[in-house]
This record gives C-alpha cells, structure tokens and sequence, in this order.
C-alpha cells in the first residue's frame, strides 16, 4: 500500500514535470523555428500528433517510475529494518507503477498535450496546472463528507481516495502485506479517467492544424 500511496502522491507533485514534457513537444518546433520543414516533408498529422504525445508521454513515464524504483531501492538497503518495511514482494511495485502511476501519467499527459495544441503556449499550459491543482484540491474537500466518499473516489484523477477507501479498516499489518483488488470503486476510477484520457487524447487530434502553428510564429515575428 505504502508503494501505492507514493505514487499517487508522487503524481501530484509531479504534474510539472509531465506537462513540461507533454506541451513542450507541441510549441518546441515552433519556437525553433523547425515547423516549416516539418510542413514541407510528407508527414502526416497522425504520425506527427500520435508521435509526439507518445514520445514525450513515455518520457514522463519514465521520469515518474523514478520514484517507486527508488523506493524499491531503498528497501532494499541492508541498514533497513525488515520487520518494519515489511516482506518485499516485487509485484506490489508493478502494481504501484501501473495502478497508479501509468494511467495518472497518461490522463495527464493527453490533458495538457490538447490544452498545449489549443493554446500553443507553455505558459497557458502551467496556468492550466494551477488551476487544475486548486479545482482538485477544492473538489475533493467538498466531496469529503461520509455520503460523497464513493463519488469522491471516483472523480479523483490520482485514485488516492479509491485506494484510501479500500484500506481505510486494515491493520498495519495488512497495509504492509497486501493490496486493494483492482475491482469495485479503483477500477471504475482507472476505467473513468483513461477513458477521459482517450477523448482528451482526440480532442487534441481535432484541433491540430498546421496553419494554427503557421499563425503563432507569424505573430512572434518568427521567419516560416
């Protein structure tokens, strides 16, 4: 559980990280100048699109699976207490990073990759990572009363709330031996936002034009 918990809040954290990754791909041929020759190739827009957001997508996931990698590690470190960290079992790390990890990386990735392709401007993309982290912090207090738990665990992108309600009654014990079932409120969590996921993704797709590219170098004064 402990390994599930650090990724969801490494996510978080970490949401930065994945939108420099995501938006940068989008605006970067522009600011560079590297657009038009693009444009003059045969190239086409799903290549180019679908190229671009698994690339840098894959990079964030990588970045991201740092951070239970490293509390595999450490675990592993012989100064460690066993008794304390509890058995190692590898498959609770996979479960960790393609739980939690993966698809939050993924939903992110495909949000601000269209918010990135609709506004072809990084700093509309941070602004967007601003207000997405207040809209989340505030929705999530709202729905904290007893009777809104299940929608709350739903509707919470980083699927902390699912896994908290699913071990909010084990023991120490439990919370250092087992996981929660991929099943009932988690999965409808990781099947709701991968689903959002997908249609972000589209989104993206639709409003890609290269002459909107063509545009925003114009009106920085940019050679095309």
């Amino acid at each position: 559980v402990a390994a599930a918990i650090v990724s969801g809040l490494n996510m978080l954290f970490g949401l930065f990280v994945v939108t420099a990754f995501v938006a940068n791909a989008v605006v970067r041929d522009d600011e560079t100048g590297f657009a038009p020759i693009l444009r003059a190739t045969r190239l086409r827009k799903p290549d180019y699109v679908l190229g671009r957001f698994v690339g840098s997508t894959t990079v964030a996931c990588l970045v991201m699976a740092a951070v239970p990698i490293g509390v595999l590690v450490g675990s592993l470190m012989p100064w460690q207490d066993p008794e304390k960290i509890g058995p190692f079992i590898l498959g609770h790390y996979a479960y960790a990073l393609f739980v939690y990890s993966v698809p939050t990386v993924l939903v992110m990735a495909a949000g601000f990759f269209a918010l990135a392709t609709a506004t072809r401007s990084l700093m509309w993309c941070y602004v967007g990572v601003i207000a997405f982290l207040v809209l989340y912090t505030a929705s999530q207090m709202m729905l904290s009363e007893p009777e809104l738990e299940e929608l709350g665990s739903l509707l919470d992108p980083f699927a902390l709330g699912a896994l908290f309600d699913a071990t909010k009654y084990w023991t120490v014990s439990e919370r250092n031996t087992r996981l929660p079932e991929l099943a009932g409120g988690l999965l409808y969590n990781r099947i709701l936002w991968l689903s959002l996921g997908a249609v972000l993704l589209a989104v993206a797709y639709a409003v890609f034009r290269p002459e909107a590219s063509r545009q925003t170098v114009d009106r920085k004064g940019k050679s095309v």
